[in-house]
This record gives C-alpha cells, structure tokens and sequence, in this order.
C-alpha cells in the first residue's frame, strides 16, 4: 500500500467521531460482520475495504472485521461469501476482478447474478498508460505511432486477469496493435520495468503511478476512463487521444449473498452510501486517485452484469487463458 494511502487509512480509523445510522433499530445485525476481501492486505481493494468496515462498524453497532481470503483472482473469497449463511453477517468486498474472476475460472461454477447480490458500488479509478521519459514517445498519438514501426510492442501487467491486464488487452485491441503482454509478481514490478524499458508500457492505478509522474520517472499519455481523472487533470483521455469510446476503469463493490433479505440489502445500501459521502472518506478516495460511486443495490446488480458481458468479450477476443 502507497505510504499516503496508509497515514490515510491510519487516521481515518483513529478517528473518534460518532456516526450514526439514520436506520431504526432491528434485528440485524446481531452479531459482528465479517467483510471477505479476496485479496491480500496491503492491496487498494484491502485499504478501500477497512475504510468502509470502520465506518459500517459505527453505524451498524457492531464490529465489521476485515477477513483476506485471497487465491484464484479473487475467486477464492468469492467462494467463501457464496458458502456463507445469507442473513447481511457475512459481505464480500471486490474490485472490478469480480466480473472477471467467473470467466476464468469456470469450474468454480460461481454465478455472480444468481450468487450475490450487490449492495453498492463504492469507487471507482482509471488506469494512465505510462511509460519511460526515455523511451522517445511524448503523446499517446507518438506512441501508437511508434508501435506500429516497432511491429511487436511488449508491456507489462499485474498478472493474468488483473485489471492492469484486462486494461492493456482492451487497449491493445481496440489499437490493433501487434503485442506481448508480459505478467509480473505484482504492479510495483510492472512498472518498475516500464521505468528501465524492459517493456514498452504499462497501463498503472492511477493512484500508484501519480508520485512516479510527478516526480518524472515514467511520462504519462492518457487515462483510460471516459473522463479525465481529477487526480492527473492535464493529461487527455484514450477517448480524446484517437480511440473515441475508449472507456475503462477499476471499480470496487460491496456485495452479500444472493438470498440475503431485501430489508438487510437497503439497510447496508443505505449506509454504504452515506460513508462514501463523509468528508474523511472522499480525502482517503483522493489519495487513491478514485471517485465515490454510491448506487442502489439494483443499478450497481446491473453495472457488474453489464461489465460481466463487457470483460468476457475482451477475454475471448484477446484468447485470455482459462483456468
């Protein structure tokens, strides 16, 4: 985790500040909350996930505990909130990996429109397609210029069906480039390389490669979401570049079982979405380079199903292997 995500994280659940839910009182919860997080802490899926636990902690009256089940893609943890007792005790916290995971991993049998329901989006990031200073490229354009010269241009990702990998596949697609992704331990090592010019690019967070930009060690040439990004507001869109319609980010969801009670679903809904409104929350999601994405259990459903069918087509385009 970024040093600045940390002393963010850190004092955010320092914090003594009360916050009560507007909610009358219930029956649920009874009991502590268990929020799964399908990968390893230290992840921005794992820092996003203890910024919302203590914030679901204070206005539930009882204690939400991070639970990192990390293996298969994410789908591991998936499998573990599937299993689970569907009565709001135990949720699901997932990055974007959550309409990927299913189509990679297919023996799992795990359907995410039958098996969870989600609660709510909670933010979302886009990734910058950096590279090095050094490599001779100055703009996205000079870059698919030089590309296409090169004939064979090699980048960098996070590992087979990591967002950073599902974004340059999209990318490079949509370019018609001739390429060779090149999977690494992580994203530090992906762009590490990208830096000495091992590989050509690599498509970042954009909240991990803002101190490498700033401080000049990697050019950045475009973000790939539909708009620009707040954090990077003087570098032009995929979309504004020569790609029209380009349009990608990594987005992060709470969800629960698929049977959990409908008043349980809007009572968490509801609270999820007045934490993504507190003033704390959006400086932690700043830091991150993200933006609050608050919906109703019913629209953020539809968002994941709709990036379900979106994905699986990159994947089998790109011939992404399958587990």
């Amino acid at each position: 985790m970024h040093k600045s995500i940390g002393l963010i994280l850190a004092a955010t659940l320092a914090s003594s500040a009360a916050y009560v839910s507007a909610q009358p009182a219930g029956k649920y919860p009874t009991r502590s909350v268990r929020l799964v997080v399908p990968f390893s802490a230290g992840s921005q899926t794992d820092a996003l996930s203890r910024l919302l636990g203590q914030k679901l902690t204070q206005s539930l009256g009882e204690q939400v505990v991070v639970d990192n089940r990390a293996g298969a893609g994410g789908m591991l943890g998936m499998q573990t909130v599937v299993s689970a007792n569907p009565d709001g005790h135990t949720l699901l916290f997932h990055s974007s990996a959550y309409s990927i995971g299913p189509h990679l991993y297919p023996k799992m049998k795990i359907d995410i429109a039958r098996d969870f329901q989600a609660i709510s989006l909670v933010a979302s990031t886009p990734h910058v397609l950096v590279l090095s200073p050094q490599l001779g490229p100055k703009s996205h354009k000079e870059f698919l210029d030089y590309a296409r010269t090169k004939g064979d241009v090699n980048w960098s990702h996070a590992g087979i069906g990591s967002s950073t990998h599902l974004v340059g596949e999209k990318f490079m697609l949509e370019a018609k480039l001739k390429n060779t992704g090149i999977p690494f331990k992580g994203a530090p090592e992906a762009l590490t390389d990208a830096i000495a010019m091992r590989v050509s690019l690599f498509f970042a967070a954009v909240g991990h490669a803002t101190p490498f930009i700033l401080d000049g060690r990697v050019l950045a040439l475009s973000v790939t979401s539909k708009d620009r990004s707040l954090a990077l507001p003087n570098v032009p869109t995929v979309a504004e570049s020569g790609m029209p319609g380009f349009d990608y980010e990594v987005w992060f969801l709470i969800a629960t079982p698929g049977k959990t009670p409908v008043s349980t679903v809007s009572r968490l809904s509801a609270d999820v979405r007045r934490a993504l409104a507190m003033p704390d929350f959006k400086l932690a999601l700043d830091t991150m380079g993200a933006v609050a994405r608050p919906m109703t259990p019913e629209a953020a459903q539809a968002y994941a199903l709709k990036e379900y069918d979106a994905l699986g087509k990159v994947i089998v385009a790109a011939k992404v292997p399958v587990n």
